[in-house]
């Protein structure tokens, strides 16, 4: 989970092992988005989804 404002670069980032938190874990697979205006209501909503209530709900849609 987390937020950025150039995905694609940042999913790249992540499969060539440019992440410390994600190196020799992957190779990742993007199941989901949502784009958003401004960076607060990005990370608003990113601190919703790694709550216990963010996770049920992701869990409910077949997302985790």
């Amino acid at each position: 989970m987390g937020h950025t404002a150039a995905l694609q670069r940042r999913l790249w980032e992540h499969n060539i092992g440019k992440s410390l938190s994600t190196r020799g874990k992957g190779p990742w697979e993007l199941v989901f988005h949502e784009e958003f205006p401004t960076r607060p209501e990005a990370v608003q909503r990113e601190m919703h989804f790694i709550s216990v209530d963010g996770r049920i709900e992701l869990k409910s849609k077949g997302i985790l």
